[in-house]
């Protein structure tokens, strides 16, 4: 016969849907500053919008110097929603836009809620490779200590052009997450790899006090570019 599901699974299933139900959707639409352009999905891009990944399959990684210019794009956007106590929890280089100038939009706010200082979160939400260790081991979470961990994986993406934790199987990438196992590549400068583990990844981990504000006033912000 079809095989029987485990009581405690549904309990725990039961529970997701009402943890996720409990959390304050956003009521009303992001009303963002001239500067940027945030679209609630995907599907609707303006014309002349690409996608980042789509743009770096078209033209392969950033130097570094591009990488910052849109970095602090992303890092402007990110804590315009987080000053507004809105995490958007699925930051990744699919939901990013480019526009003609080269400017971002940040795309996708499906996963996104309202957060409250202080109060964890529970529901995973995001792109496995794009996820913060606490998703991983199945911890409650600070909604924008993941948003900067996803920020953090985005940065390497535009430098790299490739994904820094990556597994043949999702108990791969677990593994390779948690631990913090990654790549440095040999093109990638001494001042990029401070900046990338000293400040994003290593000081968005819970317990440290990290917010996105301090990214954008950390004078290692202006790493020397090449």
């Amino acid at each position: 016969g079809p095989p029987q599901s485990n009581p405690e699974d549904r309990n725990r299933e039961t529970e997701a849907r009402q943890q996720e139900a409990a959390e304050e959707k956003p009521r009303q639409p992001i009303r963002p500053p001239r500067r940027f352009t945030y679209w609630p999905s995907k599907g609707r891009q303006e014309g002349g919008d690409i996608g980042m990944f789509n743009y770096l399959v078209e033209n392969g990684r950033m130097n570094e110097k591009e990488a910052r210019r849109i970095f602090q794009q992303i890092v402007a956007a990110v804590h315009y929603c987080h000053t507004r106590q809105i995490v958007h929890r699925d930051l990744k280089a699919e939901n990013l836009l480019l526009d003609l100038d080269k400017d971002i939009k940040l795309a996708d706010f499906g996963f996104s809620n309202h957060f409250q200082p202080g109060q964890k979160m529970s529901t995973w939400c995001g792109s496995p490779p794009y996820a913060a260790p606490e998703l991983f081991e199945g911890r409650e979470y600070d909604g924008p200590k993941t948003d900067i961990w996803s920020m953090g994986v985005v940065l390497y993406v535009l430098v790299c052009g490739a994904l820094p934790f990556d597994g043949s199987t999702l108990q791969n990438l677990r593994t390779r997450v948690i631990k913090g196992k990654f790549r440095i590549p040999f093109f990638m400068s001494a001042e990029f790899i401070y900046y990338y583990i000293g400040v994003i990844m290593s000081k968005s981990r819970p317990g440290l006090l990290m917010e996105v504000s301090d990214i954008i006033v950390n004078q290692d912000f202006s790493w020397k570019c090449r």
